[in-house]
């Protein structure tokens, strides 16, 4: 990824970025695994406890509690972690 600003260029203030396709699709194609991580963490020391265990761990976009059973339902995660400790998904 790469940005800069372009003052006086077109606009007198402006900022522009550009992503690079390649490691767009390569990312992509690694998040593409066929099965659901076990985890999803809030706790990122207990994520990291977790993957060392050999576990896939997803980290959680949000503290929204409700919103991250919801999306690990719909994904078959199968433990949330938070606060230390690992509850199960029902």
């Amino acid at each position: 990824m790469g940005g800069g600003r372009y003052d006086g260029a077109m606009l007198p203030f402006a900022a522009g970025f550009a992503v690079g396709l390649e490691r767009v699709m390569e990312a992509m194609s690694l998040s593409s695994t066929s099965e659901p991580p076990e985890v999803l963490a809030l706790d990122r020391e207990l994520a990291r406890k977790m993957r060392a265990e050999g576990k896939r761990v997803e980290l959680a976009w949000t503290d929204n509690l409700s919103r991250l059973r919801l999306y690990a339902k719909k994904r078959g995660i199968k433990y949330l972690a938070v606060n230390g400790r690992l509850e199960e998904i029902k």
